[in-house]
């Protein structure tokens, strides 16, 4: 087996009561709704490789997303107010929380996301 059939890739999954639940209807609700709803999922791929943590992995050191980080991790494509008042809506809706360390994780990751990797999925759809 090679090296690269040993690589996991990583999805996230929408359930499918994503668009009716009450955290979404909320956050649309708000002025600029759509962005938080965008700028959740991309804290929900920015967290993907990292167990739900955001932050950077360096050696043995987490060093935790600020709003500035993730600001920056988006592109720019969301204001820093944005960010800031999402952030914030996030944790109010308990869509994230404060692990023990004090570094945001996304609430239920596990059941966000899906993975294998490149070997099962290759051997997955031969057989399908």
């Amino acid at each position: 087996m090679s090296a690269h059939d040993q690589s996991r890739y990583y999805w996230i999954k929408i359930k499918t009561d994503f668009l009716t639940s009450k955290e979404f209807d909320y956050l649309m609700r708000q002025k600029g709704g759509s962005d938080y709803v965008v700028l959740y999922q991309s804290l929900c791929l920015l967290a993907i490789n990292n167990g739900g943590v955001l932050a950077d992995k360096i050696g043995e050191i987490l060093v935790p997303y600020d709003d500035n980080k993730i600001h920056g991790l988006t592109k720019g494509w969301f204001s820093i107010d944005t960010v800031r008042v999402g952030l914030t809506l996030f944790a109010q809706l308990g869509l994230v929380y404060e692990n023990e360390e004090g570094i945001l994780k996304l609430a239920n990751f596990e059941s966000l996301v899906g993975s294998e990797t490149f070997g099962a999925e290759r051997k997955r759809k031969k057989a399908g």
